[in-house]
């Protein structure tokens, strides 16, 4: 599911399968999971990407930021 907030494009997606990796390191990813992308262009020529992660296997969310 996507929307826009003023600017920024969220998306959410869940359904994962229990036998996904998260990242190169092995950290699992299991269909409990629910990750949450904003997307936003502070700029012209930038794009910015906040990624949130939420899942069972962990104890709380963690939340990354591209640019």
């Amino acid at each position: 599911m996507a929307k826009w907030e003023g600017d920024t494009l969220v998306v959410h997606t869940t359904g994962f399968k229990d036998d996904l990796w998260e990242d190169a390191f092995g950290n699992p990813l299991t269909s409990t999971a629910k990750l949450t992308e904003r997307v936003r262009r502070p700029n012209n020529g930038t794009l910015e990407v906040e990624m949130t992660l939420m899942s069972e296997s962990y104890t709380a969310p963690w939340t990354v930021t591209l640019t």
